[in-house]
């Protein structure tokens, strides 16, 4: 079960040192595995094009891992900032390393409730697991927590060695991405997991179209992830706006009053400071052929479905 909770934000200790463990941190296993080396490095092949936004990524996670934590009797409150940027982790990669972290969690909460909360600082994103069982015995690997709708059987509990493979799992992948995973124990027992991950600047995309309608489905489908949205709905402002925000990339519709978007897609090719930055003609009028030899990176016909204007982001930014 999954419980919204309003978010306190996460203390950044001054005694975190991305190179090391704090004195209250349990030591991991670290042994190799090379099929695991070689199935990460295959993965890690296919680098994002453009970031990762964690807050979808962790919270399809936890959908998925909803069936667990409720064979386990554990209830997840969850506090994420609005804000929250994203990472530069393949998105396949983090999935695994958050769903290996969860079924630990699932395992080891101390009372059947366990908080996850997250902020971010320069450069990376925190999570925070609270509410694991201590002491550091048995947040080590070992020790799992019974789940509740069953007794414990022979065949329930992991083994101490399968037991150990989703943190350890979850370590590997995070460290392998330039971050970071801790176990931790507190003054009185209480454990949490920490996970840092490297963060990236939000790409931002300009929508220009005189239809406010359209201006807010694009919100809605970008914001909250990898983008930050900036609108316009008159080609004046629209080339003002590229010319002092210097967006990464423009969604320009082609039927405008005044200056329409052929205009404008001319004007911001002819001048010096935003010929590079690359436009997405988006229009009812389905004429790529025109739009890419007027300088287009790419064309979108309307109507436009999240994944269709997702997919033409990324090919826009893997060219560039």
């Amino acid at each position: 079960m999954l419980l919204w909770t309003r978010f306190q934000g996460v203390p950044w200790p001054a005694e975190e040192r991305a190179e090391g463990r704090g004195a209250g941190d349990v030591a991991l296993g670290r042994d190799d595995d090379p099929a695991l080396v070689a199935e990460l490095d295959r993965l890690a092949s296919g680098e994002p094009r453009s970031p990762t936004p964690l807050a979808d990524v962790l919270e399809g996670a936890i959908v998925t891992v909803g069936p667990l934590l409720e064979r386990y009797g554990v209830k997840l409150a969850m506090a994420l900032p609005p804000d929250l940027p994203p990472v530069t982790i393949n998105r396949a990669i983090l999935r695994q390393a958050l769903l290996s972290l969860l079924a630990y969690v699932a395992e080891r909460s101390a009372e059947g409730l366990v908080s996850l909360a997250a902020e971010s600082g320069p450069g990376a994103v925190r999570l925070v697991v609270s509410g694991l069982a201590g002491p550091a015995g048995e947040l080590a690997p070992g020790n799992p927590r019974a789940p509740a709708a069953q007794p414990p059987s022979p065949q329930s509990p992991p083994s101490p060695q399968s037991s150990r493979s989703p943190l350890e799992l979850a370590r590997r992948i995070v460290e392998r991405a330039s971050g970071g995973l801790v176990v931790r124990v507190g003054p009185a027992g209480e454990g949490s997991v920490v996970v840092t991950l490297p963060s990236a600047r939000a790409t931002t995309v300009l929508v220009v179209d005189d239809n406010l309608d359209f201006l807010r489905l694009c919100q809605r489908y970008l914001e909250g992830g990898a983008y930050r949205v900036l609108t316009a709905n008159l080609a004046a402002e629209a080339l003002s706006l590229v010319r002092e925000g210097q967006p990464d990339v423009v969604v320009l519709d082609v039927l405008m009053p005044n200056q329409d978007g052929w205009e404008l897609l001319a004007a911001l090719k002819g001048d010096e400071i935003t010929r590079d930055t690359p436009v997405v003609v988006c229009s009812v009028f389905r004429e790529p052929s025109l739009a890419i030899g007027l300088g287009a990176a790419e064309f979108l016909a309307k109507p436009i479905t999240r994944v269709g204007l997702l997919a033409a982001l990324e090919r826009v930014l893997g060219a560039n």
